[in-house]
Parts: C-alpha cells; structure tokens; sequence
C-alpha cells in the first residue's frame, strides 16, 4: 500500500499548502469558515478509517479492517490520472471517497477549518484532474467508484455548501444516470449497488433542489423493489449480509420517498414496507440458535436475536434455501439445504451444501468468506469443494446447472429433504433426513457416477480416532458432546489446520481470519451415505 509523506513544512496557510501540492489553483478556494457539522449526522460511514493530523500538516487515513492507507497524495492530479496497481477494493475507497465521513469527523473534532479548505479545493479539483469520458470500466468512473463518490461528496457538500463543489456533483449525479452504468433494470438484475445509486441521487436532488434526480430515482426505485426479492422475500443476492444490508437500505428508500409526499410517492412507499415484510420474516429462519445468521454467500451478518415466525420451517425454491427448526423458544436442533440456481452475484458455488446444528452445537457449517480480494483464497471460499457438498468423481461441476427442491416434509420428529439436479452434468440427488430426537443427521448421495462427499464440520470438533475401516470417525468437543460419524463410504481425510487452504479452515472476513476446523473428505461409490450422530448435554445459545 502506498504511503506519502506531507510535502515539506507545510503551515497553516493554506495557499502554501496549495502551492506545495499542486492540488489546485489558489483562485479554487473560497471561505469554509461557518461549516455546518451537525449534517454529518446523516452521512453514511460504511467503512470507519482511523484518522491521523499530524502537527507539522497532512492528513493519515487507515482502514483497519484492510490495511489500505490513503493520505493527502491520493488527492493530488498525479494520484487521480493514475490509478494504482489492481486492487479494485482500494480503487474503491480511494475514488469513492470512502475515507470522506471519518476525515470529516476528525476535522470537526480537532476545528481545522484549514484543513477543510484544503479537503474542498483538492475535491473540487478532481474533476478537472479525471474528467468523466462515458468509459464505464475506468476505475474512477466505474457505477460502484462512482455512487460511492456522490454518497462522500454529498456528505463534504451538505457540510460546507462549497459552490465550488457543484459542478462535480452534478458530474457523478450525471454519471449516475448514465443506464449503462446503472446496476438494476432494464438492463441489469436489482443490486445493491443500484440501490446506493438511487439512494445517492435522492440526497443529491434534495442538496441541489434538482426535481428531475428525485423523479429519476424514485422511477427506477418503483421498478426494481419487486425483482429484488423472491416472492418469499429471499435477496436475489444470494448472501445473508447483502440481505441484511439490502433490506436496511430499502427501509432508507421508504423513508426518502414517503418524505417526498403526495400520492404516488406514498402508494410507493407503502410497497416497498410490503415486500420488505416478508423479506424480514424470511431472514429470522436463517438465524442460527447462536443468533449468528448462516453465512450464506459473501461476508458474515453479525449476531442478532432471531424473532419467532408463525412457522419452523422455510423454503425458498426460488432463492434455493431450506432452513428449518423446531422451535424458536429452545432452538437447539437446526439446518440449511442449498439448492436452486446458479451463482450469481454474491453468491457461492454451494448448491447442496448443508449446514447443522444439534445439542444446541454447530456441528457441520459454512466454511465463510477468506476475503474479498481476487485471490486463490477467494476462489476457494466460494469453491463447490469448499463447502459441505457432493461431488461427482470425474465429471465438470455445472455453475449454472439448476438443483431442484423435489420432496420435503417437516414433522416434530424428523425432516426429509430431497434435491436433484444436473450439478456435474449427470444424474445426482441428495437425500437428507435430519433427526431432532436422535440428533442425528443422514445424508445420502447418490449419481451416475461414484460420489464423493466434503464436509466443514466447526472449529470445535477434535478427531479422536477412526476405525479400521476407516468408515466411522469420532470427534469430540470441550464440553465432552461426543460426533460420530459413520459412512457407506472410506473417510480418504480428515485435516484441520494443515498447510493449504483445503487443510482444514474456516474463514471470516473483514478482517480477514481463518481458524482451524476439521474438513472430511469421504470416497463413495454411485450411492454414499453419511450419518453424523451427537451425543452430549443440550446447550442453550449463549453456552455453544
């Protein structure tokens, strides 16, 4: 990551500070001596940087989560006309403004209203410095570089009034519009960053009194709410945390478009409060009996307290997500099934994956996100192997082969589950049945071709032994709960914390973190089935 250095002695005066930088002409500033700091308030700070003022001048700023480094060299012509290396993350945060909010805090704390006039010229500058050409991939004009930026610029306008800012406001609400920069309809499935966009474009219409930006988002806000949900109220993400955060930022829609008043604004409003109804009901069945929702897809949605649902169980045939229980008082026994189609967006390559909790203990789970990054270590956390999968000896996995969700009953002492679909190509089906009295689970596997099945059991399980035939493991736990697992086939490996990203791990991300946790890889035949069997004292949620 790239570090800078202030140039030289700088001083309070600001135009030396300009000269010294180069950043832009003296006849770009203008008075930043009244700000308004109580609008920070209302600014998005997604990303919380640590801010370091150094006395002699400049500015530090640090994302802890993933040691990117930006200082006041990233807001020179120099910086802005040649992007560095690759990182589209950094890319992000650093064109995006990422960094705006937490900067904007420091300086309101510390009153450096030199500083200020600084941060407003170099900004107002960066129009000039990376014009926008109507290229959609360059890295400064990219939709998710861009909407990020107009959500920073709006937060460094809304607390200086800077008229100098203006005229790039106006160029990245502009860049906004542009539909082939826009990721929701006609062109592109509803994302979350068409979202931010539309959210940006609202702030921005209410800062510059512009009625055609307002109109122009809540149009395309209208259009996109319904196709951005299952009709079970399951994100098309395919993530738990994009669901999360979908849902919190279409609650922020609502808000903004009932503000606008008069019919269709309401009528609008009232809409989009009804689909995310039955988006919130759908995440509680995703909530695991620790309140950490399964990681389904990229990222980790942080631990909530799940609110009971008329129903135990939920499934999604378009989503492709099964979640079950059988209470929500007590809720020691739970799983997810994967199915459905393929990948997209945020999603994994984790159809027929299965997570499993029983005693009141994870006992098989999402292996998570290692990061976010294009790397090995990404390709692999996404990865079909990855995850507690089937997978067909010698045929290619099919990312856009459709699972299908063809039996299920949910009874007060036992769920059976069945999907099928051509994963690899060929003919395969997974049969689970999941025992809440036994704390067992059965899997069955089976395909045209010999099937293997993974496994990602939690970090707390510890291999004790095999037996001869290699066809039973046991692990045990620091409670003493007691996993056994049997199979119709050899159990080829079990490794937890071994060198290699296969070697047994599981992933958070940001920060990025992995922690050893036996992965079991069992070598079958065209019909493979695998018993897990727990034994042990129930736990209750806040002891597992």
């Amino acid at each position: 990551m790239r570090r800078r250095a202030w140039p030289g002695a700088v001083v309070a005066c600001v135009a030396l500070v300009v000269a010294l930088l180069g950043s832009a002409p003296a006849s770009a500033y203008t008075s930043v001596d009244s700000p308004d700091w109580s609008a920070l308030d209302a600014c998005e700070a997604p990303v919380p940087f640590d801010v370091v003022l150094p006395a002699a001048g400049g500015v530090t700023m640090t994302d802890p989560a993933r040691d990117y480094v930006f200082d006041d060299g990233d807001l020179t012509a120099p910086a802005w006309q040649s992007p560095p290396g690759t990182d589209s993350v950094e890319h992000l945060e650093m064109y995006g403004m990422q960094w705006m909010p937490s900067l904007l805090a420091a300086l309101r704390d510390t009153d450096d209203l030199a500083r200020l006039q600084w941060l407003v010229a170099s900004v107002a500058s960066t129009l000039r410095w990376r014009p926008d050409n109507g290229d959609r991939t360059d890295v400064v004009w990219s939709e998710g570089v861009n909407l990020r930026r107009e959500q920073n610029l709006n937060c460094l306008y809304a607390v200086t009034q800077e008229p100098s800012l203006v005229p790039v406001l106006e160029a990245v609400a502009t860049a906004n519009l542009d539909p082939n920069r826009y990721y929701g309809p006609p062109q592109r499935l509803p994302h979350n960053h068409g979202l931010m966009a539309n959210l940006a474009l609202l702030h921005t219409a209410d800062l510059l009194a512009r009625a055609d930006l307002r109109d122009a988002a809540v149009e395309r806000l209208r259009v996109a709410i319904d196709a951005s949900f299952t009709p079970q109220g399951i994100s098309i993400e395919q993530s738990t945390e994009y669901h999360r955060e979908v849902v919190s930022m279409w609650t922020s829609a609502a808000t903004d478009v009932r503000g606008i008043g008069g019919v269709d604004p309401l009528a609008l409003a009232a809409h989009i409060e009804s689909v995310l109804a039955r988006a919130r009901a759908a995440y509680q069945h995703l909530v695991a009996p620790d309140g950490m929702p399964v990681p389904v897809g990229d990222l980790q949605a942080p631990r909530t307290t799940a609110v009971p649902q008329r129903y135990t169980s939920f499934a999604d045939p378009y989503a492709g997500i099964l979640a079950s229980r059988w209470s929500w008082s007590a809720p020691d026994d739970f799983w997810t099934l994967r199915f459905g189609p393929g990948r997209r967006m945020h999603g994994h390559f984790d159809r027929t994956s299965i997570v499993w909790w029983a005693t009141g203990r994870p006992v098989v789970v999402d292996p998570g996100t290692a990061t976010y990054v294009a790397s090995p270590q990404r390709t692999w956390s996404q990865s079909a192997v990855a995850h507690s999968t089937a997978v067909v000896r010698g045929s290619a996995f099919n990312p856009r082969a459709w699972v299908s969700l063809t039996a299920f009953t949910h009874r007060v002492a036992r769920d059976i589950a069945v999907i099928s679909g051509p994963l690899y190509g060929v003919a395969q089906t997974r049969r689970v049945v999941v025992d809440p009295v036994h704390d067992s689970m059965e899997v069955t596997d089976s395909a045209a071709l010999q099937v293997n099945q993974v496994w990602q059991l939690d970090p707390r399980w510890r291999l004790r032994g095999f037996n001869g035939p290699r066809t039973a493991a046991r692990f045990t736990d620091p409670t003493g709960a007691v996993l056994l697992v049997t199979t119709t086939g050899r159990i080829a490996s079990v490794l937890k914390g071994a060198p290699g990203l296969s070697g047994g791990w599981v992933f958070s991300y940001p920060p990025a973190r992995q922690t050893p946790a036996a992965r079991m890889v069992v070598v079958g035949a065209t019909t493979t089935r695998t018993t897990f069997t727990v034994t042990g004292p129930a736990l209750r949620p806040w002891t597992a």
